[in-house]
């Protein structure tokens, strides 16, 4: 009772301080350089039909998901993943992003556990990115499920 009473009050706080005020390239344009840089393969594994039963699941526990994860990008595509992830959070959310995917890597040290994986984090896209219609994109894994869906080029969820 007292951890879903956490997630009640905690998350709705926390997530004001994870999406913010967009700066530099918006997310339109950070997922088109993103997906740009993905090879014909990564491309195919990374984008889904915007209307995939996919996209409502919602976990941040682990779970086999689709999508690429870090581990499989090459430093530039890693660089444009940072960039979409800076475009579309606060610097706040993105300091917290970066936090748990490194508490991740101490956690696979002391527990000397494979499962735990700061590379395992996955994109995953809805659609195509674009200024008029919807789509929308995730990155999660173990405990980090964050979920966007637009119209256009307005955050709609």
């Amino acid at each position: 009772m007292r951890r879903w009473l956490t997630l009640t009050f905690v998350l709705p706080i926390l997530s004001l301080a994870i999406v913010g005020e967009q700066r530099g390239p918006g997310p339109v344009l950070a997922a088109h350089g993103f997906l740009a840089s993905l090879d014909r393969d990564q491309h195919r594994r990374t984008v889904l039909p915007f209307d995939s039963d996919y996209r409502t699941r919602w976990r941040y526990t682990p779970a086999d998901r689709q999508g690429i994860a870090w581990k499989d990008l090459d430093p530039v595509q890693a660089s444009m993943a940072h960039g979409l992830i800076k475009a579309t959070l606060s610097d706040l959310g993105y300091m917290r992003t970066q936090t748990v995917r490194d508490i991740e890597h101490a956690l696979s040290q002391i527990e000397n556990s494979p499962r735990r994986d700061k590379d395992n984090y996955l994109f995953t896209f809805f659609g195509a990115p674009d200024t008029t219609g919807k789509w929308g994109w995730r990155y999660e894994c173990h405990h980090i499920s964050l979920n966007f869906t637009y119209d256009g080029e307005k955050m709609v969820s």
